[in-house]
């Protein structure tokens, strides 16, 4: 490259072409090597070459220039820049339309490639719709030049047909998208026949194409042909040519492994995600740059089959190594790999979640979507689906975090996304909007708002038998999932019928389903099974709901049987519900020894995996004890605990605790026990002080003391006896206080804003001041110490100053954030008007503090006139030269720079500020220098 840079500086009508030539196949091979950055610095300076030699030869070099601008597209998407991605290739496809026009028989067919490199980048920016024009465009034109010259176009026209089965896909369009798809791989096929070793390859690819547009139009047995297919031609091909074939056979891999989960083959499926991993791993440990991206997605899709095969702490592991790799390709290259790292951390808390770590959970979905929220800032038509999909998984982390009031916020927004994105784009959204309502209505229900959340279940159901009813292949399993949780809220409400009814249908389509391919859907057959069950129990008909809890553990025992670690755990629940339905018919023997197995089961598995089952495991206890003292033997049950918080105490001393606290809770139930017992395991779980506590359980110990005070008030001297007989001290404050107290306590702690927070303290000021609302407040430190001591800190300083005093600032700080975040500049002022206090505020130097100055100073209108008029800012500039106004110099600085980003006036007029301030030892008018222009060459070579 140096020797022509030298070629091109002393004959530049000779060298330069050649050093453009380079430079544009320089960026081929930098770009095949992983270095996206430099790539482009080539790319960018190859085109630049190229428009100044078209500009004295349009004829030779507006080809070239069309070649390179594509180059530069694609440089473009690889670092992450969509925009000037998709510019480039429009100028491209300008460019070649009109070389098409003139001369039909040579540039027609780069008409087509840069019309589907246009179409690539329009889907890439987020304009799916769009994409389809040129696709389509691209594909016709390929066709015409096939007939007429089959040997050279045949075989682009079958890349076309693909890129437009993808599409066609991505707008919805799933049965069009299978017959391009099928064309492409009916192409290939031919020409792999004719030509094997040209063909083969491409052959594989559009297999694998084809088996993921049957798998997303639903017919997932028919997707394993053309995946296992394409898995065979590349293993082969990759023992012939490793270097150039193994990262194809990963690919591979990866989709077979798809399509094997899909059709219910989960132990087969995880053996092709770990060797996908395998491959990716040494060809990462090669070539690192180049391959480490794809080795942390196919971590990802590790992740995922391994927690369909029931391991949650290999799932786990995948799932980390994923996002600290997608971590350090970020650090290096943000724009290019922040989406991925966001992506990989939703899957990351999702992971947790499945090990029972819900606060770690909840941490990567918050950073997940703080990500996804500044890319969608970047690039909503990109980045606003993902949004609402980390919004979803936000929602249900801070639910299972015990943050259930704070979840229902993200789940309402990612509903108004989808919803948004639904009214413009439905067939792509309207499927992701049912999924967010279902979400949604499950957020509502565990907040206690069962009524409401009926309106979202009952619009998911609508939604997907629409759906359902246009493509019952791809939709119908959905519908079937909504109706069941359907059936559980209409259940919360007390409509039990109503519950019976959706709960049938369920089960009705998830039968038909199972007979057409039960691989797929014999799993979600039992769980359908069983929820069907619950329902009959509940009406009444005790032995229908018998036979289908029979059916339920029936197939869940087979599957177990089959793939034990990927079913156990569902067989268990089986259980569990045939268990209550036995003892539901008089059965009590059947119903104890089967609630044994199911105890037995979820014993197994809580000592292997305690984070995700120790909860299944205290409900099973739960049962059996009931079934024991349904038989009789209550005693049996208070040994059978003691055993099990022995087995688990000695190695996870809070999972023994929260089994205790179920074995107390036993014995304050059952009349057959002793209620003082009870009361001496509650008293000793409840007595760690908030700095010793590890869980909850010490806070719900002390709720079922306190429950058990206020509803037998003749035994308060009883539970006073126990606590001085246990600890001989007095009981405590918290024993007594009032649900009112908590409740404030509650509702103060866990406002979303200060605004809320100051509201919430005006309606109890009363309470929340008082030494009650204090012992309250430490109560809450069990379950938040952090958020407890910040507010018992703000409590001290409302009760010194007052409530006024003590908010104001906050409120404000919280108002200018929200300022500061609006999307328009009329948003802002319209803000700022309803927001006056604002203008009290002195914040860093900034563009809102320059506003706030200014309004203070002259008014509101004539603030915002220096952030939409240039020379209304100029004159502001002369006037604050005039009368050496060195803060409004300075604040005027600010808005040069950040809003009109004239760096060069921005940094001349601050250091003019400094010195009408006085302050010239401040000043350094070396900063200048950088911005100041210098001589160019006559070429850009980068």
């Amino acid at each position: 490259m140096e020797v022509l840079r030298g070629v091109a500086a002393w004959d530049e009508e000779c060298g330069v072409p050649h050093l453009a030539e380079g430079l544009h196949g320089l960026c081929f091979i930098l770009s095949n090597a992983g270095l996206r950055d430099e790539a482009l610095t080539y790319a960018r300076a190859a085109v630049g070459l190229y428009k100044k030699l078209n500009e004295s030869d349009p004829n030779t070099y507006r080809p070239d220039l069309a070649d390179s601008l594509n180059s530069l597209a694609i440089c473009f998407a690889e670092t992450g820049d969509r925009q000037d991605a998709l510019a480039a290739a429009h100028e491209a496809v300008r460019i070649r339309r009109t070389l098409a026009e003139q001369h039909p028989a040579t540039h027609t067919a780069d008409l087509a490639v840069g019309l589907g490199n246009l179409a690539g980048r329009l889907a890439a920016a987020g304009d799916r719709q769009g994409a389809l024009a040129p696709a389509l465009e691209a594909t016709n034109l390929l066709r015409a030049l096939a007939e007429q010259h089959p040997t050279t176009n045949v075989p682009n026209l079958a890349t076309s047909l693909s890129n437009l089965a993808n599409h066609l896909a991505d707008t919805g369009e799933h049965p069009s998208a299978l017959v391009a798809a099928h064309e492409a791989v009916r192409i290939r096929r031919t020409l792999a026949e004719q030509h094997p070793a040209t063909h083969t390859a491409d052959l594989a690819s559009a297999l694998n194409n084809l088996a993921n547009h049957l798998t997303a139009a639903g017919d997932r047995q028919g997707a394993l042909a053309p995946a296992r297919e394409a898995a065979h031609l590349l293993r082969a091909l990759a023992e012939q040519h490793p270097t150039t074939n193994a990262p194809n056979l990963a690919t591979s891999l990866d989709t077979l492994a798809i399509c094997l989960a899909e059709t219910g083959d989960r132990q087969d499926a995880l053996t092709a995600a770990h060797e996908a991993v395998r491959i990716r791993r040494t060809l990462a440990e090669q070539h690192p740059a180049i391959h480490t991206p794809n080795l942390a997605k196919a971590l990802n899709n590790l992740a995922n089959h391994l927690i369909d095969a029931g391991d949650p702490r290999g799932a786990l592991t995948a799932a980390r190594e994923a996002a600290g790799l997608f971590r350090s390709l970020a650090e290096q290259d943000a724009a290019a790999f922040t989406p991925d790292l966001a992506t990989a951390l939703n899957n990351l808390a999702i992971r947790l979640t499945s090990a029972g770590d819900h606060r770690r959970a909840l941490a990567a979905a918050r950073e997940a979507t703080g990500l996804f929220h500044t890319l969608a800032e970047l690039a909503a038509a990109v980045f606003t689906p993902d949004f609402a999909s980390s919004l979803n998984i936000l929602a249900i982390c801070l639910a299972n975090a015990g943050e259930r009031q704070d979840a229902l916020a993200p789940a309402h927004e990612a509903v108004r996304i989808r919803r948004t994105l639904a009214e413009q784009h439905p067939a792509t959204h309207t499927p992701n909007l049912a999924g967010a309502l279902n979400n949604l209505a499950i957020r509502l229900s565990e907040t206690g708002d069962h009524q409401g959340a009926l309106a979202p279940a009952h619009e998911a159901v609508r939604i997907r038998r629409t759906l359902a009813e246009q493509h019952p292949a791809i939709h119908a399993a959905d519908l079937a999932g909504s109706l069941d949780n359907l059936a559980s809220h209409l259940a919360n409400t007390k409509d039990h019928q109503g519950a019976l009814a959706a709960a049938r249908e369920a089960t009705g389509l998830f039968r038909t389903l199972a007979e057409q391919d039960a691989a797929a859907f014999t799993p979600g057959l039992a769980t359908s099974l069983s929820n069907l069950a619950v329902r009959l129990s509940i009406t009444g008909d005790d032995q229908g709901a018998l036979a289908l809890a029979r059916e339920a553990v029936d197939i869940r025992r087979t599957l177990a049987e089959q793939h034990p670690a990927a079913y156990t755990p569902n067989l268990a629940t089986s259980l569990n519900t045939l268990a209550i339905c036995l003892a539901e018919t008089g059965d009590q023997h059947h119903a104890l020894t089967t609630a044994h197995e199911a105890t037995n089961l979820f014993r197994t598995l809580a000592k292997q995996h305690p984070g995700a089952y120790l909860p299944n495991l205290a409900t099973s206890l739960s049962n059996l004890a009931n079934h024991y003292a349904g038989a009789g033997d209550p005693s049996a049950a208070v040994r059978m605990y003691e055993r099990v918080i022995a087995d688990l105490s000695t190695e996870r001393p809070a999972a023994g605790r929260t089994l205790a606290l179920g074995l107390a809770e036993f014995l304050m139930r059952r009349q057959e026990c002793s209620t003082t017992a009870g009361l001496r395991r509650l008293a000793q779980l409840a007595n760690i002080p908030a700095s010793e506590a590890s869980d909850e359980v010490t806070f719900q110990a002390r709720n079922a003391l306190r429950s058990y005070v206020r509803e037998h008030v003749e035994h308060r001297e009883e539970v006073a006896a126990v606590w001085q007989e246990e600890f001989s001290v007095a009981p405590p404050a918290w024993l007594t206080l009032s649900p009112q107290a908590l409740a404030s306590a509650a509702a103060w702690l866990y406002t979303s804003t200060w605004a809320d927070s100051y509201a919430q303290w005006t309606q109890h000021a009363e309470l929340l001041s008082s030494p009650e609302g204090a012992v309250a407040l430490t109560e809450y430190a069990l379950l938040g110490p952090d958020s407890a001591a910040d507010h018992e800190a703000l409590r001290q300083e409302i009760l010194a100053q007052g409530a006024y005093a003590a908010y104001r600032p906050r409120i404000l700080g919280e108002q200018f954030a929200d300022w500061a975040e609006v999307d328009t500049w009329e948003e802002s002022e319209q803000y700022l008007q309803a927001h006056p206090d604002l203008l009290h505020l002195t914040p860093p130097h900034s563009t809102p503090a320059a506003l706030l100055h200014a309004a203070r100073a002259h008014d509101i209108p004539t603030a915002y006139a220096l952030v939409r008029d240039r020379t209304a800012l100029q004159q502001y500039v002369d006037n604050a030269l005039t009368t050496g106004d060195s803060e409004a110099l300075r604040h005027a600085a600010s808005i040069e720079d950040e809003v009109y980003d004239d760096q060069l006036s921005a940094r001349t007029h601050h250091q003019a500020a400094l010195l009408l301030a006085g302050t010239p030892e401040d000043a350094d008018p070396d900063s200048l220098v950088p911005s100041s222009p210098t001589p160019r060459p006559m070429y850009d070579t980068g």
